[in-house]
């Protein structure tokens, strides 16, 4: 049943996510292209005007890296709350499949469009790094993070299936307290990972050793709570559906 769940998942989503990244990948790559123009033509000439021109493509590239980001964020909540949580949703669930099949393969199937976004982020800087002549920084800095890339993705989808199911299990303001939830989230996380930082410099007295270590803090963490979101959405679930 799990093959068929995830086939099934693949084919009733691809048609909207594969031309999302697509083209994104198509205008960012483009965009990064033509910066490096720019630069270049500075690099010649050294008028300021083909820096500027070149600086405000980068940020436009940032934006729209952003936006594309936010809106898949998006899809992913609307998909979930109209397949699992919503007034149709049970049909999902009159399926001979366990919430642990149902929710695993949502995850698998959106933290690989979430990581196809990631991947052309990091062609985009790659391609950014070959015009500066810096190739070989840019490839170790990627391959070192690529774990991290993969497991930052599944957190996000979990984070967003765990608040949209908390929030729901109530009887009222239910889409408030998911946003809420899902805010606290990702607060909690950066203002935590901020004060951790700010100990480590003063503990070691050395910015860079607190960075490296606040890496490996920040990976582990994000490790720690790839579960406990899973079993959350889980648990809010089958008390919900009293399926199990």
């Amino acid at each position: 049943m799990f093959k068929k769940l995830l086939k099934h998942e693949l084919l009733q989503s691809w048609k909207i996510y594969v031309p999302i990244i697509v083209l994104y990948a198509c205008v960012s790559i483009a965009m990064v292209l033509t910066a490096n123009y720019f630069t270049e033509k500075w690099h010649l000439s050294t008028n300021t005007s083909f820096m500027e021109t070149a600086n405000n493509i980068s940020v436009i590239n940032l934006f729209l890296s952003v936006a594309v980001r936010t809106a898949v964020y998006i899809l992913i909540a609307v998909g979930f709350y109209k397949t699992t949580i919503g007034k149709m949703g049970y049909i999902t669930h009159t399926l001979p499949a366990t919430v642990n099949e149902i929710l695993t393969v949502k995850v698998a199937v959106y933290s690989f469009y979430l990581l196809l976004l990631t991947i052309v982020r990091k062609i985009g800087t790659w391609i950014s790094f070959s015009a500066m002549g810096d190739i070989t920084y840019n490839y170790r800095t990627t391959l070192v993070s690529e774990l991290k890339d993969v497991a930052v993705c599944i957190f996000v989808v979990l984070s967003i299936y765990a608040a949209l199911s908390i929030g729901f299990s109530f009887e009222r303001f239910k889409m408030g307290i998911a946003a809420g939830v899902y805010l606290l989230i990702h607060f909690a996380g950066e203002y935590g990972s901020e004060i951790v930082r700010f100990v480590l410099w003063n503990v070691m007295g050395d910015k860079l050793l607190g960075n490296q270590v606040m890496s490996v803090f920040s990976m582990v963490m994000t490790f720690l709570c790839i579960p406990l979101w899973f079993f959350i959405t889980k648990y809010f679930l089958e008390k919900r559906l009293n399926l199990e």
